[in-house]
Parts: C-alpha cells; sequence; structure tokens
C-alpha cells in the first residue's frame, strides 16, 4: 500500500492537498475490502489535521 501526498499553495493562498492511496498485490482485492471503507470515512478528518499541520508550518517558516 503506498500513500502519495501533494501539498500545494493555491492562487488564493489556500492549501491543497492531493492524496493518493495505491493497494497492490495477489491480495489488492482483500485489502481493499478490508480497509477500503474506513479509508473513505476517515479520509476528510485526515486531510483537515494535514492541511493544519501544513499551514501551520508554512506560518512558523514565514516567520
Amino acid at each position: 500500500m503506498t500513500f502519495d501526498h501533494r501539498v500545494a499553495v493555491t492562487a488564493g493562498g489556500l492549501t491543497a492537498i492531493d492524496v493518493e492511496i495505491t493497494i497492490t498485490g495477489p491480495l489488492r482485492w482483500l485489502w481493499t475490502k478490508v480497509l477500503g471503507a474506513d479509508l473513505v470515512k476517515t479520509a476528510q478528518p485526515d486531510l483537515d489535521g494535514l492541511v493544519a499541520a501544513a499551514e501551520e508550518a508554512s506560518c512558523r517558516a514565514i516567520g
């Protein structure tokens, strides 16, 4: 299972995050079934936390 996160600042100054989750291998079907519903259910709260962390880090870096 691979998680790919891309964080960018939009033209309006907002933080945009793209996340791609890839499950590969011979048991892909099983892990998709086992994990799929929970990943979908928890994705938005997880992303909201990631945005908050990215924006806080950005503010600290700027000063």
